[in-house]
């Protein structure tokens, strides 16, 4: 019985990599992209695709102190990031608000408001184009976040960049920067109605749970992680972020710690 779950297990991984690289493929296909840049997408997407690794709850309950945020932060250092500011001329980014609610440690999402053109009613991190008075990325993040949602800038602590990803717009990409926000009250922060409908919270204990992620298949013919364990299916660019970053965190942060 043992031998037969192994087998079952090396089957089901060995369809999961050839699917990978199948939908990676197509990806590049669809986005234009060859050579280095196509080998680094194939790496991110087994690495966003995976199941979450496991980490300890004692972790989780405290990674966003004072004591351990310094290792998101090296974590995120020692990521040789998919940079497409060379390639790309069309900048966005985002904001992944990592925050505590109630002392629980939690990542801040929002839904788009439905009167939207694109990405209406979907889930989302504050961000968006970045404009020309933008001095760098981390500040297209934190003024579309102020802008979204009310939230100050002065009062995030960015802690890194994480991967770009090309968006669907020509020579279109999205840097996500990881911030810590510290004690939210979502009744404290005014949203704006022409952009965002609803902001919520999920924690992180939550956001590790593999049963709470699956792979969906989108309509360009590739698959990406999605994630429904919240009140909201998160999708799309969102979760392909959120699913890289946590597992990138889950498997280094143990690293960093047996160093320091």
């Amino acid at each position: 019985k043992t031998s037969c779950c192994t087998a079952a297990r090396f089957l089901q991984q060995y369809i999961h990599n050839c699917y990978s690289t199948v939908t990676v493929q197509l990806m590049s296909s669809f986005f234009g992209m060859t050579g280095p840049l196509a080998v680094s997408l194939i790496q991110y997407h087994k690495l966003a695709s995976k199941a979450k690794p496991q980490v300890s709850l004692k972790l989780l309950q405290t990674i966003l102190s004072d004591e351990q945020r310094p290792l998101i932060r090296q974590a995120l250092q020692e990521v040789q990031r998919i940079d497409l500011g060379k390639q790309r001329q069309r900048a966005s980014a985002v904001l992944i608000p990592l925050c505590t609610v109630h002392g629980v440690p939690s990542v801040l999402f929002t839904l788009k408001a439905s009167t939207l053109s694109t990405h209406a009613g979907e889930v989302s991190f504050p961000g968006g184009h970045r404009d020309n008075t933008d001095e760098h990325v981390e500040h297209t993040a934190l003024r579309e976040t102020w802008e979204e949602i009310g939230f100050p800038g002065i009062k995030v602590e960015v802690l890194g960049l994480w991967h770009d990803c090309m968006t669907r717009f020509k020579n279109g990409y999205c840097t996500p920067v990881v911030g810590y926000c510290g004690e939210i009250d979502l009744s404290e922060l005014r949203l704006s109605p022409a952009e965002v409908s609803e902001v919520f919270t999920v924690p992180l204990e939550q956001l590790y749970d593999r049963k709470n992620w699956f792979l969906k298949d989108s309509s360009r013919g590739f698959s990406m992680p999605a994630f429904n364990g919240s009140k909201h299916l998160i999708w799309g660019l969102t979760a392909y972020f959120l699913s890289g970053l946590l597992n990138h965190l889950g498997e280094t942060i143990p690293l960093v710690q047996s160093r320091l």
